[in-house]
């Protein structure tokens, strides 16, 4: 009699063994669903959150208004936050940099400061500090500044820096430069890709408050005071050539990033161009 209840209570104690393993791999799988379940509602996006719109494309008004102004062109209009061309044309055909060459230079020259190479607080130029001469050469087109800056960089290291940035159409040692790299340089202001928040700051700041009227001749004077536009913008000119570059705060406080480069035309023609494409932006 002994041996039939051994047996039966060594089965009994399997069955609960079993038994208790089966509930703690039931629980475990629960336990795992709702952790994914938890995961899911944490990952899917914000409903109050708006996705971004497209901006217009504005490539028919620009080629409108090229066949109605003289001189040749190069235009680039890009929208940073989607990476959208708007409109382009002839966008990599050298150009003679005029004072756009202060741009890339100050650029540089603040991603030296950053590196530690130099510092921005030295006395560099005619009593001027290093970074007081890079503000001068963006908001004032002061040249000794960045004649000096240049030099020092050195030319063709410059060219090989620009290109590490994505500047692979301008050479320095020619003097020549695209629109498409004008945008490049400023698509990364305004990404901050390589300056800090203080430096991205110093850098629009001066390009927004150019005090020389004459220099603003061209792209911001296409706008209106009551547009609710605001324009960080390079200007270069030469006898028969108006360049602007520049970054455009829409009153919707979108921005848009432009470059349009003249030859046998001034800054009526640009102005004129940076009219036709904006209407609808500014329309809309």
């Amino acid at each position: 009699m002994k041996a039939p209840l051994l047996l039966v209570v060594v089965f009994l104690l399997v069955a609960l063994t079993l038994f208790l393993f089966a509930n703690n791999q039931d629980d475990a799988t629960q336990s795992s669903q709702q952790d994914s379940e938890a995961n899911v509602v944490e990952d899917q996006p914000d409903d109050d959150e708006e996705p971004l719109t497209s901006l217009p494309n504005l490539q028919d008004e620009l080629d409108v208004v090229l066949g109605s102004v003289r001189g040749t062109h190069s235009v680039l209009v890009e929208d940073p936050a989607t990476g959208d061309v708007l409109a382009s044309h002839r966008r990599d055909e050298p150009y003679f940099t005029a004072s756009i060459y202060k741009l890339y230079v100050a650029y540089m020259g603040l991603q030296d400061i950053q590196a530690g190479v130099y510092d921005a607080d030295e006395l560099y130029n005619q009593g001027r500090t290093r970074q007081e001469c890079i503000v001068a050469m963006l908001r004032d087109s002061d040249s000794p500044c960045p004649e000096q800056m240049w030099e020092e960089q050195g030319r063709d290291t410059g060219n090989q820096r620009l290109s590490e940035l994505g500047l692979t159409n301008t050479d320095l040692l020619a003097i020549t430069t695209t629109v498409r790299d004008a945008n490049t340089i400023l698509k990364r202001l305004y990404l901050e890709s390589d300056l800090t928040s203080d430096n991205t700051t110093l850098m629009r700041d001066a390009l927004r408050d150019f005090p020389e009227r004459d220099f603003r001749q061209g792209l911001p004077s296409a706008f209106a005071e009551d547009d609710g536009v605001v324009v960080y913008n390079k200007p270069g000119l030469y006898d028969e050539g108006w360049l602007d570059a520049a970054i455009v705060t829409l009153p919707s406080g979108r921005e848009v990033i432009v470059s349009i480069y003249s030859d046998a035309a001034y800054y009526q023609e640009v102005r004129a161009i940076t009219q036709a494409i904006f209407a609808p932006l500014l329309d809309s």
